[in-house]
């Protein structure tokens, strides 16, 4: 089952858009607000004009996907277990072309939290990208 969850942000998908990101998505946002057609059609916006007020939503894995495969940047969960818990999930962003970047929360509960670590990770895969 596909949830609005699972997708990108407006912001983060306008982004990747100007990245060059031309992925077909199974969503959209028309004026900034999210559509999915229920029929499964994929959409795919072939320009980096944003036209008729809407832009192509990628779930997060096919971000992250589109990074590997365009950029040669991943992300890296490591998980910290003792024998009746997890202590710690850290984030890296790992490519051959620059050292490790560790992503850092405000609160450290949020990388416990598999949506904000999500936007944590493509928020800064989108920012190394564009200031490189």
């Amino acid at each position: 089952m596909v949830i609005i969850k699972d997708f990108a942000p407006h912001e983060q998908s306008l982004d990747l858009k100007q990245l060059g990101f031309d992925e077909p998505c199974l969503a959209k946002y028309i004026n900034k607000q999210f559509s999915m057609n229920v029929a499964g059609e994929w959409y795919k916006h072939n320009s980096n004009e944003i036209t008729n007020g809407w832009i192509s939503a990628p779930q997060y894995q096919q971000c992250f996907r589109w990074f590997e495969d365009n950029q040669s940047m991943f992300v890296e969960r490591i998980i910290t277990t003792n024998a009746n818990e997890i202590m710690d999930i850290e984030y890296n962003i790992k490519s051959w072309r620059f050292p490790t970047v560790t992503i850092e929360f405000d609160d450290p509960y949020d990388s416990f939290d598999k949506n904000k670590a999500e936007l944590a990770c493509l928020t800064k895969l989108i920012e190394i990208v564009k200031t490189k």
